[in-house]
């Protein structure tokens, strides 16, 4: 098992997937039971889920093939998309994604994110100020909880941590590293 991922919303907190070596696994009873649910693409990476999972139903996977999936069904069905660069990986949901549908992902390397302000159909490169000779490490993100008053974002790899005030629909971060 490569990671395991609870609904974030207490209304489908029996809800978890698992990202396994042969695809994702579904529990909707806290775990007591498992079913294969079909898989998108052969070498996933990251796996997440809308914080609004109960009503909207959103997943979205990444794999190393250079793709970004998603789905409103619980996973029963997948689109996918091209990334912009490399191998997608570490993505992150906006806490108000009901509203906002801003979803992002890093990369292998640490000098970009991508974004999404449309649900994931289509993707903006971002600029996080870090350098990017660290090689294959990636790059996190983490949304402010007062994300939709403050626009604030972290971007945190090896490199250093940067911090966005300007929101994910913006190409050029304002960042500092450390």
């Amino acid at each position: 098992v490569r990671m395991v991922v609870a609904s974030p919303d207490p209304a489908e907190k029996d809800t978890l997937f698992a990202l396994t070596q042969g695809g994702i696994e579904k529990s909707t009873d806290g775990g007591a039971n498992w079913f294969t649910i079909a898989s998108p693409d052969c070498c996933l990476s990251d796996l997440a889920l809308s914080p609004a999972y109960a009503s909207d139903q959103t997943v979205f996977v990444t794999a190393n093939t250079g793709r970004v999936y998603s789905s409103t069904d619980g996973g029963s069905s997948w689109t996918g998309v091209d990334a912009l660069r490399g191998d997608p990986r570490h993505l992150a949901f906006s806490p108000d994604y009901p509203t906002d549908q801003t979803v992002c992902h890093g990369g292998g390397w640490n000098d970009w994110i991508y974004c999404s302000t449309d649900g994931g159909a289509t993707w903006t490169q971002t600029d996080t100020g870090l350098p990017g000779w660290f090689g294959d490490a990636g790059t996190g993100i983490l949304f402010s909880p007062d994300y939709s008053s403050d626009a604030t974002m972290f971007i945190a790899s090896v490199a250093g941590v940067a911090r966005s005030e300007t929101g994910a629909s913006d190409k050029r971060s304002e960042s500092r590293y450390e």
